[in-house]
């Protein structure tokens, strides 16, 4: 007699699975950044995914990247803005009381992960930065 079939276990990503930097970066960030805005009009701070393009762009090293991140959040003055197209557009963002290791969590999950994005970003993103490069970051 055979035993019989079971169907493969289907995957299923608890809360505890999750990374800490992504549940950092949700308790923390996406009050302001959150990925499942509705619209560009609707927004208060820039996506992630914009703000990791923007700081990849300038500091390509992970640890740079990470200090960069972890300094702006720290202090976020428009001296150390890169994203001077989110400056106009928000202001600068609210001194936050994180601790530096969460900072540096998010940061470098930020930097070692795929960020979710609105679905409308990529379109976005093309329209206002394809052809012009990197003006307005």
């Amino acid at each position: 007699s055979s035993a019989p079939q079971q169907s493969p276990p289907v995957e299923v990503v608890s809360a505890a699975a999750l990374p800490v930097g992504y549940k950092l970066l949700k308790r923390y960030c996406y009050a302001c950044h959150n990925p499942e805005v509705s619209s560009h009009d609707a927004l208060l701070a820039p996506p992630m995914e914009a703000v990791k393009f923007r700081y990849l762009q300038q500091f390509p090293d992970r640890d740079q990247f990470t200090q960069r991140i972890v300094q702006f959040v720290q202090m976020p003055t428009q001296d150390h803005a890169l994203m001077m197209g989110a400056i106009s557009r928000f202001g600068v963002m609210t001194a936050l009381s994180v601790p530096d290791s969460s900072l540096h969590q998010i940061a470098d999950y930020m930097y070692d992960e795929s960020l979710e994005k609105p679905t409308w970003f990529d379109q976005h993103f093309k329209e206002q930065h394809g052809k012009q490069g990197n003006k307005g970051w």
